[in-house]
């Protein structure tokens, strides 16, 4: 099965870190990179996965969303509580 994922991160560090972020993204499978520091990927892990293998690559502080776009399920780390109430909110009827 492929999971169509979309992936967008922050790094606070982003000459030391996103070099390998993006190689970990791209480890999944095909990607593209959609705008800046967000992919589109078709993967054979679903985004709880690919979401919990990027964030060991990832410092501490780095922001990271990660979207099944059809299961319609999120993984995110670092995102402020605002947002992640917001989204948890309005993403679903």
């Amino acid at each position: 099965m492929s999971y169509k994922i979309l992936v967008s991160f922050e790094t606070r560090n982003w000459l030391r870190q996103a070099g390998l972020i993006v190689a970990a993204i791209e480890e999944f499978g095909p990607a593209a990179r959609i705008l800046g520091s967000s992919w589109f990927v078709v993967s054979d892990s679903p985004a709880e996965h690919v979401a919990s293998s990027l964030q060991q690559v990832m410092g501490p502080e780095d922001g990271l969303l990660v979207v099944d776009l059809e299961a319609q399920v999120a993984a995110m780390s670092n995102v402020d509580d605002r947002s992640e109430q917001f989204l948890r909110r309005n993403w679903r009827p």
